[in-house]
């Protein structure tokens, strides 16, 4: 057969050519990859066609092909900077950026104003952090063609690693100007905001790339960023869950999710977020340390420390993990461990101020104050503004009994950081101990921020009660704290009927039984049980601000809780005893976060019996451990009520047969003094806030005598004080 004409040879070449191209742009890759080899067929050595033949099978993932394709174009026509920047292209698809970087080079010695090979030699160099070379490159593009998006956006990530901000707006900015329709340009210029500070700008940023493309995952994920830096932390949790419908193979959302639940308080759900990042990432152990957070806060230490352990198993110089492992153990009360692994911590970063300051705190509990104020006088040397460590001094300062100072203090760090609730709030305590009532209460109503969303807004759709006019008008009265404030605050009680106000009351379950009769109470019910329809609501300790109680209007009737008639089966145990009758409390809720400062050990309290023993005392402690059941048997003139005390209708009827009561802080204590018995408190060097300072009395409690730690931890000088007295009383040297 004869030869072909050239001309009709070329021909052919040229219209195969066009064909694959039109088969490859609809993304018909094999029929473009069989096109292109009908015109190598023609023409073995066409370079245009061994390149097009080599981009077609890097599209197939045939990639030893495609380059056997560019070595043979670059070889038959070595000047030919397509094939050259086409080779890049496919060597910067397989991450061979060296390569890829050499092969754009040559493409630009034989074009220098090939633009497209100076965008993607950008691109290979900011790939291997050469960031001052793609710039050069990317800056070069855009001289030679300056509305160039793709170049733009790409030069704006490059400033942004430089951490020159204000470049990488801007450079994003004008391809969002050059290509509205951009989504990354929008998306980077969000994120060149966000780190500049501008979070309302990114957010903008961020929202305009979805507008384009509502399913961009990566997007959502940035918003959420945003979003939670700006403490709009509920539309953090929508972005992040919308990035998780578009991948739900994404950790770090699942990430981002977890931490904006976590600053909602919703820790379950922050919980289960960061095991479903775990599951995917088992490496990523930012998401192991902030689950170890969300155990922490559900008061789970063991937990915790088991979560911060794996992390430093992992990466034993992560300083948040180890910081938060001291404070897990300091919580689960595993003080020399916690001082252990901080002062480890401090000694090897002694510029991490957070890790002072929590050492000041496990320092402080274990009584070590002048160590623990000068680790936080240290935190705030490294950090001025650091709120916490203020806010620690203060109550370092306050259990010292340096009232003003610590109100200072609590003020410095409220103003660095107004969210901190605490600061408020301890403020607030420190005003009621000094009795300051008036500027006292309303600080006090920040203790809400510290509890869950769920206790937060319990009653969201219904008013809160704050001193405005009640007759004829229902109100439910609901506990929030502890057995002790309960009954410490239902005085309140009957004033609200006073007012004319029906009256519901909300309590514990152990003290339903004793309030049931209560008056001014139109019902009692225990947490959990059906309420009635209510108009308003308050909160117990919410009250004194309503009525403006003062510390001169403190309502202090002599008993306003009557004891109960009730069969009595300790009454054998009564009858016969000679002298008077003394009930005794040494310990309060070992779970209680006070509780080891404001419990006595019984071999400490024992003097107590030994100083009147012609008297008898009654253990109305409900829980007794075993070894201080033998302790008090070894005491002839001690019985224990504890197996009788079933609940506090009980203990109250126990206390209405005795002559006195001496117990430490606890629920007895005012149990006694509502019920009008005298009773003698036993106080911690800083009391808590209701026993006021430097005084012998209760304006709360009239009868109620209190006895007061001389120096901190001094429970020797307080327990000398009750006992002299004692045996004053009675007659008795104290021994």
């Amino acid at each position: 057969m004869p030869a072909r004409p050239r001309s009709n040879t070329t021909s052919l070449v040229k219209a195969r050519l066009e064909a694959g191209l039109k088969l490859h742009h609809a993304g018909a890759f094999p029929a473009a990859c069989a096109a292109y080899a009908e015109a190598l067929d023609l023409q073995p050595e066409n370079p245009e066609a061994l390149r097009l033949h080599g981009v077609g099978l890097t599209a197939l993932g045939k990639i030893d092909e495609a380059l056997s394709a560019f070595a043979k174009a670059v070889k038959v026509h070595p000047e030919f900077p397509e094939a050259h920047y086409s080779l890049g292209n496919t060597l910067q698809a397989q991450k061979r950026l060296p390569e890829a970087v050499a092969s754009y080079e040559r493409a630009l010695a034989l074009r220098p104003n090939f633009v497209e090979a100076l965008c993607n030699l950008g691109n290979a160099l900011m790939a291997t952090d050469q960031l001052e070379p793609a710039e050069r490159a990317y800056q070069k593009a855009l001289r030679l063609r300056p509305g160039y998006a793709a170049v733009l956006n790409n030069l704006s990530v490059v400033f942004r690693r430089l951490d020159r901000l204000d470049e990488a707006i801007d450079a994003a900015a004008r391809a969002v100007a050059a290509a509205p329709r951009h989504t990354d340009a929008h998306n980077n210029l969000g994120v060149a905001c966000k780190l500049a500070g501008r979070r309302e700008d990114a957010v903008a940023a961020y929202r305009r790339a979805l507008a384009l493309e509502p399913k961009l995952a990566y997007v959502h994920h940035n918003l959420g960023l945003a979003l939670d830096d700006l403490g709009r932390h509920e539309e953090a949790v929508a972005a992040f869950r919308a990035a998780l419908a578009a991948n739900r193979f994404y950790p770090e959302a699942e990430l981002g999710l977890g931490f904006a639940l976590q600053n909602l308080g919703r820790w379950s759900e922050a919980r289960a977020a960061y095991e479903r990042c775990l599951a995917r990432n088992p490496r990523e152990l930012k998401a192991r340390t902030n689950l170890g957070t969300t155990f922490q806060k559900e008061l789970r230490y063991e937990e915790a420390i088991a979560q911060y352990r794996q992390v430093l198993a992992a990466d034993p110089l992560q300083r948040e993990a180890q910081n938060n492992l001291g404070t897990a153990l300091q919580s689960a009360r595993r003080w020399p461990e916690a001082t252990e692994v901080l002062r480890n911590l401090v000694a090897r970063e002694p510029d991490y101020a957070d890790a002072w300051s929590n050492l000041g705190v496990v320092l402080g509990l274990q009584h070590e104050l002048a160590e623990s104020e000068q680790s936080f006088r240290r935190a705030l040397e490294l950090r001025p503004g650091h709120a916490e460590a203020h806010n620690n001094l203060a109550n370092l300062l306050l259990s010292s009994g340096r009232v003003p100072a610590a109100i200072e203090s609590y003020r410095a760090a409220a103003a660095l950081d107004p969210t901190l609730s605490s600061a408020r709030f301890n403020e607030g305590v420190a005003r009621l101990l000094s009795g300051d009532l008036e500027g006292g209460w309303p600080l006090y109503e920040h203790r809400f921020a510290r509890r869950s969303e769920a206790e937060r807004h319990r009653f969201a759709g219904t008013p809160r009660w704050a001193g405005e006019p009640l007759v004829g008008r229902s109100i439910l009265v609901h506990a929030e704290q502890g057995l002790g404030d309960t009954l410490q605050f239902v005085r309140y009680v009957p004033l609200l009927a006073a007012r004319g106000a029906t009256v519901h009351l909300e309590v514990q379950a152990p003290l339903k039984s004793l309030l049931s009769r209560l008056a001014g109470a139109a019902s009692v019910h225990a947490f959990g049980e059906p309420l009635p329809v209510f108009d308003c609501h308050c909160p117990l300790l919410s009250l004194p601000l309503a009525f403006g109680t003062s510390l001169d209007s403190i309502p202090a009737p002599p008993s306003y809780i009557a004891p109960p008639a009730l069969a009595a089966p300790w009454s054998a145990a009564l009858r016969g005893r000679s002298g008077r009758r003394i009930g005794v409390v040494w310990s309060g809720n070992p779970k209680h976060e006070n509780d080891h400062n404001r419990s006595i050990p019984l071999a400490d309290f024992a003097g107590i019996f030994a100083a009147a023993p012609d008297n008898h005392f009654f253990c109305l402690q409900k829980d007794v451990s075993p070894t201080d059941v033998a302790r008090l048997a070894s005491h002839p003139n001690v019985t224990d009520l504890s197996p009788y005390l079933t609940d506090f209708a009980a203990t109250a009827t126990a206390i209405g047969q005795l002559d006195l009561v001496i117990s430490v802080d606890t629920s007895v204590a005012h149990l006694a003094g509502a019920l009008g018995a005298d009773v003698w408190v036993l106080l911690p060097f800083s009391p808590d806030w209701r026993w006021l300072l430097a005084r012998s009395d209760s304006p709360w409690y009239p009868r109620a005598t209190l006895f007061r730690q001389p120096a901190v931890g001094d429970w020797g000088g307080a327990l000398e004080g009750a006992g002299a007295a004692l045996g004053a009383r009675h007659g008795v040297a104290a021994t």
